[in-house]
């Protein structure tokens, strides 16, 4: 995996637990599109405002593994975490949380187009 693009998703982790929009919109692309394990689609603007909102409130991540490959133009990357959340007014919970992630090396660098969540 491309070091680079693994540390833009350890950045997203970090910025999620954060609340940090400032730090969550560039490392994504204009595109970008979240998958939730529960099949709902949220774009770029409504993921970064769910999590400022509170609406998806994370309050740790804890990275498991990264792994991945890229060919210097895309990444692929599964993220294995234990993210603890609280979401969409539940109960906070420590989701065993697995994320496929595709990243495009962007003029600005790697950045994460799409993430599609499941369990583990």
């Amino acid at each position: 995996m491309d070091p680079d693009a693994q540390a833009v998703v350890e950045r997203m982790c970090q910025a999620m637990v954060e609340g940090d929009a400032g730090e969550l919109y560039p490392l994504f692309t204009d595109d970008m599109r979240l998958i939730h394990m529960t099949g709902m689609v949220q774009d770029r603007d409504q993921f970064v405002s769910a999590v400022t909102d509170g609406t998806l409130t994370y309050h740790g991540v804890t990275v498991v593994s990264i792994e991945g490959e890229s060919d210097g133009r895309e990444a692929e990357a599964v993220l294995r975490s234990l993210t603890d959340a609280t979401v969409f007014g539940g109960s906070r919970h420590v989701w065993k949380l697995e994320s496929n992630i595709r990243l495009r090396n962007t003029a600005d660098g790697w950045r994460i187009c799409e993430s599609r969540v499941t369990t583990y």
